[in-house]
């Protein structure tokens, strides 16, 4: 969690952000979040070299936050869990499901009524790669 690249420090040695690669610098943050643990929060931006500084707008803004088993970094709607070692086992997505407008319409009611399941697994840590291992499907005809 404290392991951002190369620390960037100021003219008085003190230490104002991280160098992550030969064009990104994050300053860091230290806070504890609401559930009063440590959290560090990082904004990607420009560096201006010449003056020690952080300039421009926030161009990657997230969220790590250490936890007992290693730490947890928050990053548009994903939460990736980290272990002790830094290794990634979990990934986890926030979806906003879409409010849909209700009308009332004037129909006629259909009492005929068809249905399909499909139970799937994965074995990537639910990333997309899913196979099917029960479906089931049903219809309803009453005359």
């Amino acid at each position: 969690m404290d392991n951002y690249g190369e620390p960037v420090l100021s003219k008085d040695n003190n230490l104002i952000g991280y160098k992550l690669n030969d064009y990104e610098y994050a300053p860091v943050e230290t806070l504890y979040n609401g559930n009063n643990l440590l959290s560090n929060k990082i904004l990607i931006k420009d560096f201006n070299s010449e003056n020690l500084s952080f300039v421009g707008e926030v161009l990657i803004s997230c969220i790590d936050t250490k936890t007992e088993f290693g730490f947890i970094r928050e990053l548009d709607n994903f939460r990736y869990f980290y272990d002790l070692n830094n290794e990634i086992f979990n990934v986890e997505v926030i979806y906003n499901q879409p409010k849909f407008p209700i009308y009332k319409l004037d129909t006629n009611l259909n009492d005929k009524i068809g249905t399909i399941d499909l139970e799937t697994y994965g074995s990537n840590l639910g990333l997309g790669h899913h196979e099917v291992f029960y479906s089931c499907c049903g219809i309803c005809c009453q005359k």
